[in-house]
């Protein structure tokens, strides 16, 4: 019976129980006796259903009349004052009992009870000691602004933020000693991200917006990196010992750029991008944290410094088998390649990347006219 359950998704779930009242005899040939299924295994399959649709569920039987309580996800997806009224009633009727994964997911721009919202992510996260949390707003322009205030959980292993607001204190995953996995598009306020416990992080179209500053990420653990788009300023990398797999990509979007058409630090104080106040231009920003990477790929528009600026001071890939490159650290000036292939003392595979032009395309930026070449080296 297990086996028939596993395969069973939302869909097939909610028509299971929707056909259930009328088409009993149907069921009964299955050769089960659903309305007497064990409670672990009805809550397996109540899982799959939304939230509101598992609620529902307690009409079909006396002895489900309370069964939707005890099932270990919450999902919902509505209007922002539509979700606040049911969580408000879902969660409370479900006093502290324990929630695996939270998914919600806010639709509309119109958002009345907003300073309501915060409080039930704030809840699941610390009273329901919720291990996976997915908070998302479908919208292309608005964020959910969450109050800045630090949260603690021993409990929460993943988390994936979209749309989202994060301050100085809700940015900070330091009191949250058991997170591995983070997916993150956010405007992030805050001047330093840290977590000792983190292993993967994926940060796609954020906004890294520190005032004068830059952001420090500090994330001694990390496995694997995705730094896929920066908004403002480029982060800077503090060391990562354990990191095997790599990828950042800056594109125009990236504030770190010269107005005068000059590589970096042209030395004019109305340039944003050459001007950052409490930029210490003696420290790398990307490739210092990135050292210690196996699989290493960096993509980046040619008006954007972050690169060159690092490559003044390389630092030595002592782990570093497979890079691919795009066409910014050989075309325009060849010593950039050199560079880093003679900091690569175990260099297996390089891949260069050559891109002729980029178009826009129903909203989203995407590279057109794309070669690859892969040479063996040395």
């Amino acid at each position: 019976m297990p086996c028939l359950f596993r395969s069973l998704n939302s869909t097939n779930a909610w028509y299971l129980f929707n056909k259930m009242a009328g088409r009993q005899q149907s069921v009964e040939s299955w050769g089960l006796d659903i309305l007497n299924i064990p409670n672990d295994v009805l809550e397996h399959i109540l899982s799959f259903l939304s939230s509101r649709e598992a609620v529902k569920t307690c009409v079909l039987s006396k002895s489900w009349r309370y069964q939707w309580k005890n099932v270990p996800t919450l999902q919902i997806c509505d209007t922002v004052d539509n979700c606040n009224k049911f969580l408000c009633n879902f969660l409370l009727a479900r006093h502290h009992r324990t929630i695996n994964v939270c998914d919600i997911q806010y639709i509309d721009e119109e958002m009345e009870q907003m300073h309501v919202m915060d409080i039930w992510i704030f809840h699941v996260v610390t009273i329901c000691h919720v291990q996976e949390l997915i908070v998302s707003l479908r919208s292309d322009f608005d964020f959910i602004h969450l109050r800045n205030e630090a949260l603690t959980s021993k409990h929460l292993r993943r988390m994936n933020l979209h749309k989202i607001h994060l301050g100085s204190q809700t940015a900070d995953f330091s009191s949250w000693p058991s997170l591995e996995d983070v997916l993150i598009n956010c405007i992030i306020d805050a001047k330093i991200i840290t977590s000792e416990s983190l292993k993967c992080m994926t940060a796609i179209d954020c906004e890294f917006d520190a005032g004068d500053t830059r952001t420090r990420i500090s994330t001694p653990s990390l496995i694997c990196l995705e730094l896929n788009e920066v908004f403002s300023r480029t982060p800077l990398l503090e060391g990562m010992p354990f990191l095997e797999d790599a990828y950042v990509r800056f594109s125009d979007v990236c504030s770190d750029y010269c107005q005068y058409d000059k590589s970096w630090a042209c030395g004019n104080e109305d340039c944003d991008g050459c001007s950052c106040v409490h930029d210490n231009k003696e420290v790398s920003l990307v490739l210092e944290g990135l050292a210690n990477a196996t699989n290493l790929e960096l993509i980046n528009k040619p008006r954007v410094f972050t690169f060159v600026r690092d490559l003044r001071r390389c630092p030595l890939f002592k782990n570093l088998k497979t890079l691919m490159l795009s066409e910014c650290f050989f075309t325009t000036e060849p010593q950039r390649l050199v560079c880093i292939l003679k900091k690569s003392p175990v260099l297996e595979k390089l891949v260069l990347l050559l891109f002729e032009e980029l178009c826009l395309t129903k909203g989203k930026i995407i590279w057109s006219n794309l070669w690859t070449t892969v040479l063996d080296y040395p």
